[in-house]
């Protein structure tokens, strides 16, 4: 867990004004403080900077812990499907989200978030700018490529309001590739968008959270993530 003081402690040797990172510290969900380690959260935030142009689509990669992991964060206008688009391209890569941090800010309409992914892939120059690229064209609502997952398993999805028209959608699931696709996609398509989000993995087992603007169907979604459909008698019922 990370705190907004750890967080601008280490914002102190970047080139992000210390006035404009309080600023953008104080406006973030608090979730996305527990998404990640204050040095990870830093290296996010100090992408903010300077601020977007109009269509800007800012793309970065870094290493972070653990070993051989890279850090991809993206910052740009905040739009339905964001990171979605990200979750699609890392994962028609083959690149697994080990863990991902988002946050938005409505007065500025700017969205941000990071991901980790596993790889050693990196070292070649080329496959680090088609990332880039790719990622680049998702933000943007540019890139089309098929995404490989497969539903099934067995998933609990719990959705429960929170203040100012927001849910808090908890997500336990069989962690595979295209996983974080598969969510924020279907989400998407809900008209429902991700505020905040915070990944985590245990024993196999995907335990993610995601703060929405909206109220999602859990039922939907992890029939949706499991492969079921809903039966006969309940569209009848309905």
């Amino acid at each position: 867990m990370a705190s907004m003081a750890d967080v601008l402690g280490l914002l102190g040797s970047s080139s992000i004004p210390q006035e404009a990172a309080e600023r953008l510290i104080t406006d973030a969900s608090d979730l996305w403080l527990l998404s990640a380690p204050a040095a990870v959260l830093a290296g996010d935030l100090a992408q903010c900077y300077p601020p977007l142009q109009p269509d800007e689509a800012r793309v970065t990669i870094r290493p972070t812990a653990p070993e051989s992991s890279m850090r991809i964060t993206v910052v740009t206008r905040d739009r339905p499907g964001l990171l979605a688009g990200t979750a699609g391209v890392l994962a028609a890569h083959g690149l697994s989200v080990i863990e991902a941090s988002v946050t938005t800010w409505s007065e500025q309409r700017m969205a941000l978030h990071g991901v980790t992914v596993g790889s050693d892939r990196f070292g070649d120059d080329a496959f680090r700018d088609e990332i880039i690229a790719a990622t680049s064209a998702a933000a943007r609502g540019q890139w089309r490529g098929d995404v490989p997952f497969k539903p099934g398993g067995r998933v609990t999805v719990v959705a429960s309001p929170v203040p100012l028209e927001h849910s808090l959608v908890s997500v336990d699931a069989p962690d595979r590739l295209g996983l974080l696709w598969a969510i924020t996609s279907w989400l998407a398509g809900q008209d429902v968008s991700v505020v905040a989000a915070q990944l985590s993995d245990e024993d196999g087992r995907a335990k993610d959270l995601f703060l929405v603007s909206g109220s999602p169907d859990p039922d939907g979604l992890a029939m949706h993530l499991a492969g079921r459909r809903r039966p006969a008698w309940w569209r009848r019922g309905r």
